[in-house]
């Protein structure tokens, strides 16, 4: 059956990749935060108060959020954030590219997004209570300076 532009695809089957890591590491049940706007400032009319324009400032991209469940050992990805939180700002940065793409049933791209210069900024777990009977989620942010559609 031929694919065409209208096929809706579905939001659950997915593939995140950090770096050129592509491992179970990488597998996260949610993918947040792909999202691009304008930062605007508003500016009135010289000489004349009754207008106002809207102006473009520049882009502005929200943190990428992933989450997954609690992985306790250090894997490759667990290592590059605590290595950036441990650090501070004593060190550089390591920046990655994070692809996360979009997957058809036979596992092909249908839409990748490649976010550029990207290292992780918070790290998180749920709250852990004796009433909940659920797995422990852990959520990282990862700040970027932009990203592409492909």
């Amino acid at each position: 059956m031929a694919v065409t532009p209208y096929d809706i695809p579905v939001a659950f089957h997915f593939q995140v990749e950090i770096g050129n890591d592509t491992s179970q590491d990488n597998a996260f049940q949610e993918v947040s935060g792909i999202e691009a706007g304008l930062e605007s400032t508003t500016v009135k009319e010289g000489g004349e108060n009754r207008f106002t324009y809207t102006v473009p400032t520049g882009q502005k991209y929200p943190n990428l959020i992933l989450k997954r469940g609690l992985v306790t050992k250090g894997t490759p990805f667990v290592v590059w954030c605590e290595q950036t939180f441990k650090a501070g700002l004593s060190q550089p940065l390591k920046l990655k590219e994070v692809s996360v793409k979009l997957l058809n049933e036979e596992q092909d791209p249908i839409i990748t997004w490649t976010f550029h210069n990207a290292y992780p900024i918070k790290w998180q777990i749920d709250a852990l209570n004796a009433m909940d009977n659920k797995l422990v989620i852990e959520t990282v942010e990862l700040a970027y300076t932009h990203f592409e559609k492909q």
